[in-house]
């Protein structure tokens, strides 16, 4: 109600200002001019028989004078003004009609609203922390967003490169880190100018709304005892930034990122001063808000703190992982063996299996191995699970493990499945180490009985099993056989050609002392 009747007036105020200019700078008429009867004709016909035979009264119609220019101006910037106060007249307007309502002292009304609307932005802090959590948590299995320096990479393909990792991650975007900032700091310049207009408007009631030595509200402090709430509100935003930045090792950090870490909170410490001055020039009014508004944030930092709130918000403890990752090098930061197992297995189990294979491609076998331990665990018939895990006990010289685990995912893959031919390859290769030719055979004999792969990779691994097929039944003595295999192979990869000549000359050698021998024994 206190809004509108404030609109009212003002628009009142515009529309009196335009008739009083419009009289005073009206020539004085001698007599009444009655309408012609063209002014009552409509729209363009109106204009051309008055242009035509009043154009001389017409005239000053269509071009006013200046000053009802001028007028007319200052009335449209007056509404316009009207438009851009309209959320300081909201807010103007909850204050009245809470003081109205409830007849409490206005610093009281002042703090106590600070304290209801720092507590409806607490959902946003909770949705905030619960993102960034999770975004520190998943941060070491994400590149780099922007390339080294000097590296020579495109920026913006590494950071598609980024973007589409964290997507498939199911990570939080980074901006969630600014999610409760974007609506805080517009919140408070909109409180604190609201109350500041309202002090320098002298409010009704503010100047003995105050309590102890700051009675008047709309005074900016003055005597040794105004310069509390200054001190007051430094020392808050201060202690608040300690606070905030305790659980970051500075010290620790490196890099570009680390530099810019410490240049920022330096500047937020050097903030304190010039909020200390700022502190001494405003209505006692606003100190009183910001103030209440330090210490709100005082408080919450101190109980977001605990284990105990943070638990039954359902935030997660990220100190220690954040220690971990602060306390390491940039390049040391994104590996994966110190990553909790909790973290781990809040992952779904393609996500999982996606890690370990993009850990084995760049050469980490030991992350790989952890977490595809996880996925067996939530999926033990995982076919591609078994075969990678295979193939990184093959690599690891353990023979006897990447037999059972290779066993596992023949016992349950499909004739079609792509990772059929990797898992006869790894257990053929397996068997041979461990001396057990006529087993590996007998399994590499299974490869050409399957279809030609389309993918590079998958057709490159066929045609190495039939190599390999071909220099065991070779070693054997079995080169008919083996010339079969190889020549096929050959098409692939004509560097086999030599393998099937040295065949096909060791066949003729063959041959020959055969011939030999059965004419040594005719003879």
């Amino acid at each position: 109600m206190g809004i509108a009747i404030r609109l009212l007036r003002r628009h009142l105020s515009g529309a009196w200002a335009v008739a009083v200019a419009s009289i005073s700078n009206s020539k004085p008429q001698s007599h009444l001019h009655l309408p012609s009867s063209t002014s009552l004709l409509p729209g363009h016909l109106h204009f051309f028989f008055s242009s035509s035979s009043n154009s001389a009264d017409n005239s000053e119609t269509l071009n006013p004078k200046p000053d009802t220019l001028t007028t007319m101006e200052t009335t449209q910037m007056e509404t316009s003004t009207t438009i851009s106060d309209y959320p300081v007249e909201l807010v103007t307007g909850f204050l009245d009609g809470y003081h109205q309502l409830t007849g409490f002292p206005w610093w009281f009304i002042i703090s106590s609203s600070t304290v209801a609307m720092r507590f409806s932005l607490l959902p946003i802090l909770w949705l905030q922390m619960n993102k960034v959590s999770r975004l520190a948590q998943l941060f070491p299995l994400l590149p780099p967003p922007f390339p080294p320096p000097f590296s020579g990479r495109s920026w913006t393909k590494q950071y598609l490169f980024f973007e589409k990792k964290r997507k498939k991650l199911g990570c939080p975007s980074f901006f969630w880190n600014f999610s409760y900032l974007t609506v805080q700091l517009p919140t408070f310049l909109l409180c604190m100018s609201s109350i500041r207009t309202m002090c320098l408007n002298h409010h009704s009631g503010l100047e003995t709304g105050g309590a102890l030595w700051f009675q008047n509200l709309t005074s900016t402090p003055h005597g040794a005892m105004g310069c509390i709430f200054p001190f007051m509100i430094a020392g808050l935003h201060y202690t608040n930034i300690q606070l905030s930045f305790e659980s970051v090792q500075l010290d620790k950090l490196r890099g570009i990122y680390g530099l810019m870490l410490k240049y920022y909170k330096r500047y937020l410490d050097i903030l304190s001063i010039p909020f200390f001055v700022v502190g001494l020039l405003i209505p006692q009014g606003s100190l009183v808000y910001w103030t209440t508004n330090g210490l709100f944030t005082l408080f919450q930092n101190l109980a977001l703190r605990n284990e105990h709130v943070r638990m039954k918000l359902g935030i997660p403890n990220i100190k220690s992982q954040r220690a971990k990752f602060t306390s390491s090098s940039e390049n040391a930061a994104h590996s994966l063996i110190a990553m909790d197992r909790e973290v781990m297995e809040s992952l779904s189990h393609d996500q999982l299996l996606d890690i370990s294979l993009d850990e084995m491609t760049v050469g980490k076998i030991d992350s790989s191995l952890r977490f595809l331990e996880v996925t067996l665990e939530k999926d033990p018939d995982s076919v591609k699970a078994l075969v990678a895990m295979s193939q990184i006990m093959f690599t690891k010289l353990q023979f006897q493990e990447a037999i059972e685990y290779a066993e596992r995912a023949l016992s349950k893959i499909q004739e079609d499945d792509p990772f059929h031919v990797l898992a006869l390859y790894i257990a053929g290769l397996s068997y041979k180490s461990l001396g057990n030719k006529a087993a590996a055979i007998n399994h590499l004999k299974r490869v050409p009985n399957l279809s030609v792969p389309v993918k590079f990779l998958e057709k490159a691994c066929y045609y190495q099993a039939l190599l390999l097929l071909g220099s065991y039944l070779f070693e054997e003595g079995k080169a008919s056989e083996a010339i079969v295999h190889l020549r096929v192979a050959a098409t692939y990869d004509p560097g086999v050609e030599r393998l099937v000549k040295e065949c096909e000359e060791a066949m003729e050698q063959v041959k020959a002392s055969s011939s030999e021998e059965e004419k040594k024994s005719v003879g």
